[in-house]
Parts: structure tokens; sequence; C-alpha cells
């Protein structure tokens, strides 16, 4: 495969992922109204550790360490969105 061939691959690939973020950020959003509604602080350390258990868990042994470093991020801006609503 060529060079340009896997980049416009990994260019939908990042379309996909993006589409993704969106309807994540869209739950996490409805989430913290829930919380909020319930009078439930935003985190949850429990929660976040049964998340990247989950995410280690699908991921090839190699990969695991890197996807935890991407969750890890992605959860702390969930919390920074959530803190906001």
């Amino acid at each position: 495969m060529q060079l340009e061939e896997i980049r416009h691959r990994i260019d939908d690939v990042d379309a996909k992922l993006c589409a993704l973020l969106v309807e994540r950020f869209d739950l996490a959003k409805e989430v913290a109204l829930a919380k909020k509604e319930s009078g439930i602080k935003i985190e949850n350390k429990e929660r976040e550790s049964v998340v990247i258990e989950q995410i280690r868990s699908k991921m090839p042994d190699d990969l695991k360490d890197y996807a935890e470093q991407v969750f890890r991020l992605l959860i702390e801006q969930s919390k920074d969105l959530q803190s906001k609503i």
C-alpha cells in the first residue's frame, strides 16, 4: 500500500473518530445533567477505573498502554466539559 493511500485511510478513520467523539461528548453532557439533578459529583474514580479496565481488555497487549493514555485524556476532557454544565 502506498503512503498516500495509507494516509487517506487514516483520514477516513479520523473522520469516524470525530463523529464518535461528538457522540461521546454529547453523552457526557447528558451524564452531567443527570448527576446535577441527583446531586452527584462529577468525578467518580471507581467508574473511571472500570472504563480503563474495559478498554485495556479490548486491546491487543502491545496497544493497551497507548489506549489507556488516550482514554485517560478523554475522561479528563469529559470531566472538564461536565464541570461547565
